[in-house]
């Protein structure tokens, strides 16, 4: 997996926190607030697994060498 960090301030959307302050409230309290933290980050997460899942998909398959490599061995 990646590791991920961010750094600065990420704008925040009007219906999640107030805007335009340097440490704004968030709108939503208990369960709601979980749900919204997840909702704000869904598009960055789901770049991540894109991501991997392509890095998976144009890897060659384990153990698998390049034609090159093999014809040397021999």
């Amino acid at each position: 997996m990646f590791r991920t960090a961010t750094a600065g301030s990420l704008p925040k959307p009007a219906w999640l926190a107030e805007t335009r302050k340097l440490w704004p409230q968030c709108k939503a309290e208990g369960p709601e607030r979980a749900q919204a933290k997840l909702d704000a980050t869904l598009p960055a997460r789901l770049t991540i697994v894109d991501t991997v899942a392509e890095a998976k998909r144009r890897a060659p398959a384990a153990g698998a060498r390049p034609a090159d490599e093999h014809r040397a061995a021999k």
